[in-house]
C-alpha cells in the first residue's frame, strides 16, 4: 500500500503541474485578449475624438460656420440664443491653429442599462492652441452621442478662452435642462 501512495502521489503532483501550464497559458490568452480589445476600443474612441477636435479647430480656423453650425445637435441649434452665441465663438476666436500642446483624453459621462448606453456624454478639451498671431487659446466642448431622444445626439457644448484676456466665449447648453419623462 505504502508503495502504490509512493507511485501514486508523484503522478498527481505531474497531473496537477502539466494542467497547470495550460490555466496558465488560458490566463495569459484572456489577460491579452482582454488588453487588446481594451486598448483598441479605447485608442479608436481616442483617434475619433482627436479627429473631432481638429474639425472644430478647422472650423474657427477657416471661418466655416456653416459645417460646426451643422456639428450640434438640432435640439442646440434651436435654443434661443443659439445664433448670438455662435457669433461669438468666432468673434473671440482670431488666427489660424499653428499648433497646441495636448488634446485630453475625452472624459466620458452618463448611465447604461443593460450594457448599452441611456445617455453618453464625451467632454474634450484642447490645450494651448497657438495661432499664426500670437493668440493662445483653451478649447472645451461636449459631444452628446447617445441620448433617448435623437435631436440630442451632436455637440452640445462649446467654450473657447483667450489667455490673457477675458476673452471668452460659450455656445450650446452644459447640461440638458429638461427631463426625459
Amino acid at each position: 500500500m505504502l508503495k502504490k501512495t509512493f507511485l501514486l502521489i508523484p503522478l498527481i503532483i505531474s497531473i496537477f503541474l502539466l494542467s497547470g501550464c495550460n490555466l496558465v497559458e488560458k490566463a495569459v490568452d484572456l489577460y491579452d485578449h482582454f488588453t487588446e480589445s481594451h486598448v483598441s476600443e479605447y485608442d479608436k474612441e481616442y483617434e475619433e475624438g482627436v479627429a473631432l477636435c481638429e474639425e472644430v479647430i478647422r472650423c474657427l480656423d477657416e471661418d466655416d460656420k456653416d459645417t460646426l453650425k451643422m456639428m450640434f445637435s438640432p435640439h442646440v441649434r434651436e435654443s434661443e440664443n443659439f445664433d448670438e452665441e455662435f457669433n461669438e465663438l468666432f468673434e473671440v476666436y482670431n488666427g489660424k491653429h499653428v499648433s497646441h500642446s495636448y488634446i485630453a483624453l475625452p472624459s466620458e459621462s452618463g448611465s447604461k442599462a443593460y450594457g448599452e448606453w441611456i445617455y453618453k456624454d464625451l467632454g474634450y478639451r484642447v490645450y494651448d492652441i497657438v495661432c499664426d498671431n500670437g493668440n493662445k487659446y483653451t478649447l472645451h466642448f461636449n459631444d452628446c452621442t447617445a441620448y433617448p431622444k435623437q435631436d440630442h445626439i451632436g455637440l452640445r457644448f462649446v467654450s473657447i478662452m483667450k489667455y490673457g484676456s477675458d476673452e471668452s466665449a460659450s455656445i450650446g447648453l452644459s447640461f440638458w435642462e429638461e427631463d426625459l419623462d
